[in-house]
């Protein structure tokens, strides 16, 4: 009896002793796929906000009319999703002026969301208007026509809004000006007065029909001007010439369609059109442009017979101590 109780003692120990292992294990473990799980999803979350920042980058040399994309941010929602966030601006003669925020939710399992999904967006003033402002600043949106738009069910009439700015006495606008045919770049800088700034040409949708009248800026393409960064006499002077930002625009692009980042195929489509048949920047076309300036000088496009539709966008007081690329 004396043996069976030291073997059961012995028993009892040895069984303490494995589970105190077997605990001790599981701790371990615990610990070991706490650590790993947090280290992968911060490693998720890192990789999907690379991904999106690299998109961003690209699109955002491509798309936005007068739209400069200049810091960001990301926030988690919960442990497996998030948001970012992209402050931008406009330029209106030399003069910055805050746009809305571009806001992009995400998870870690899906796939980066379609552009046309993500952007802030416009608003109609009325179902019946075609005024455009912004949903966050209620800023007004200049807006785009397509001159090869055909839909007998839904017919919609340009604005021709230039006029009106005689009305706003000294402050800096922005309008949107689409042609009554394409323009290459020399064309256009024969139309357009030199106090008056060209801040971004549209490429319009030669091949396509669609109504771009309520387009946010995220899926309007086009190349940003030229000779406005003030880099004369610098080293980064090459940066800012025609030639090179345009190939910049034409590789952009390219990437954009072979990594499916457009919001459609007809997007895909008419991007492919406007690559295969405008090759260089002395030959390229441009369906319309976003100019800026002081209110006054717009008078000398009242009587223009080459604007098909004009668009006014963005304003604000001019001050005196503003420093203006065009006087």
């Amino acid at each position: 009896m004396k043996t069976f109780d030291q073997f059961e003692k012995i028993a009892k120990k040895k069984k303490k002793k494995n589970l105190s292992k077997i605990v001790m294990i599981s701790l371990i473990m615990t610990v070991f796929v706490l650590v790993g799980g947090n280290f992968l999803l911060n490693y998720s979350f890192e990789k999907k906000y690379q991904d999106l920042m690299m998109k961003r980058s690209t699109l955002s040399m491509i798309t936005g009319p007068n739209v400069e994309e200049v810091s960001g941010g990301m926030e988690k929602t919960n442990i497996f999703s998030g948001q970012l966030t992209i402050n931008r601006k406009k330029d209106l003669n030399g003069v910055d002026v805050a746009f809305d925020r571009y806001n992009l939710p995400f998870n870690i399992w899906s796939n980066i969301l379609s552009e046309g999904s993500l952007g802030s967006g416009v608003e109609q003033q009325r179902r019946d208007s075609a005024i455009y402002y912004t949903r966050q600043l209620f800023q007004k949106y200049p807006t785009f026509y397509n001159i090869n738009y055909q839909n007998d069910q839904a017919p919609i009439t340009p604005v021709l809004e230039h006029p009106m700015i005689a009305e706003m006495p000294n402050q800096l606008v922005e309008l949107a000006v689409t042609f009554d045919r394409p323009y290459t770049a020399k064309e256009i800088d024969k139309l357009i007065p030199d106090n008056l700034k060209i801040n971004w040409y549209w490429i319009g949708e030669e091949n396509t029909k669609l109504n771009t009248e309520y387009w946010p800026p995220e899926i309007l393409y086009g190349v940003r001007a030229w000779g406005n960064a003030h880099y004369e006499g610098t080293k980064y002077e090459e940066l800012d010439t025609a030639d090179y930002v345009f190939k910049a625009f034409r590789k952009n692009l390219s990437e954009a369609i072979d990594k499916k980042w457009m919001a459609s195929g007809l997007f895909k489509k008419n991007a492919e059109h406007y690559l295969k048949n405008n090759p260089d920047v002395d030959t390229a076309k441009f369906a319309g442009i976003i100019l800026t300036g002081k209110s006054e000088n717009f008078a000398q496009l009242e009587n223009a017979s080459w604007i098909y539709a004009s668009s006014i966008g963005a304003s604000t007081p001019n001050q005196p101590y503003y420093q203006l690329d065009k006087e």
